[in-house]
């Protein structure tokens, strides 16, 4: 009897077999969360040479400028409202205009004064008015109305 013997010129085929884990950078590499930086201190002789955050600081190599963050300015921003006023006419003028009435005004009514969708109006409340400019908003639920926001 004679017996087959396969050749095989892929150098893939040959090689040592992958474990059956993948390692650790390889796992970043699929999930495309890889937290590796290259910055000027780490090239060496030309080469791109990738150390890891953690090894950086075992190493004593400093990080560059790009890596500190500066503080935020949220929420120390003054207790007026912001510093350039809402041109008149505008939607977000309008929105405001209506909150400042007596009876309040409740998302369907914006979405039906300014063309918005639903989400649109609640976004605008709690980050153009809220956030922002700082306004204290007041909602209520009222039978046959609904929930009426208010600026106070």
């Amino acid at each position: 009897m004679s017996t087959i013997t396969t050749v095989s010129s892929d150098p893939i085929a040959t090689g040592p077999r992958p474990s059956a884990k993948p390692s650790a950078v390889q796992d970043r590499k699929r999930s495309g969360k890889s937290k590796v930086r290259t910055t000027h201190s780490d090239r060496v002789a030309g080469s791109r040479k990738r150390v890891d955050a953690s090894k950086r600081a075992d190493t004593g190599i400093v990080a560059s400028k790009k890596t500190f963050r500066r503080p935020s300015s949220k929420g120390h921003r003054s207790s007026q409202s912001s510093a350039h006023p809402i041109r008149q006419g505008t939607k977000l003028a309008r929105l405001i205009d209506m909150l400042r009435r007596e009876r309040g005004a409740t998302v369907a009514e914006t979405v039906a004064a300014l063309g918005w969708q639903a989400h649109s109006v609640r976004g605008a409340i709690s980050g153009a008015l809220k956030k922002k400019r700082g306004l204290t908003i007041h909602s209520e639920i009222r039978d046959g109305r609904g929930r009426i926001y208010r600026i106070v």
